[in-house]
């Protein structure tokens, strides 16, 4: 079992693929390979080749969001906080409305029941 780690996000929006404005987050590395290799025992997931650890923004559609997007892109963002929990979740469009669903929350342990069991 994982414990929370110290996440920091920043410096600078990024792009990741066509229609999302994300901000790379460092310190997770470990917590998602465990989680994907988790994921990926219950199902494939196909990633993008360029997947980084990041935090979603926004995922513009529009022209008029895309040109927004673009007068953002490398504006300073950042800040940390401690993850004590993992969510999978579901993206989906409904009704032309793209919406995500949490299928799980793992809840990651303490330090001090880390090294038990």
């Amino acid at each position: 079992m994982l414990a929370p780690c110290a996440l920091t996000f920043g410096p600078a929006l990024q792009q990741l693929g066509p229609h999302a404005l994300v901000v790379p987050v460092v310190g997770a590395d470990s917590l998602a390979a465990t989680t994907r290799t988790t994921v990926e025992k219950a199902e494939k997931v196909p990633e993008p080749e360029q997947f980084f650890g990041h935090m979603t923004v926004a995922l513009p559609e529009t022209a008029e969001e895309l040109a927004w997007a673009e007068t953002v892109l490398g504006a300073p963002l950042n800040g940390h906080w401690t993850a004590t929990e993992v969510c999978v979740f579901a993206s989906e469009v409904i009704d032309g409305v793209k919406s995500y669903r949490v299928l799980e929350r793992i809840p990651l342990a303490s330090p001090a029941q880390v090294g038990e069991g």
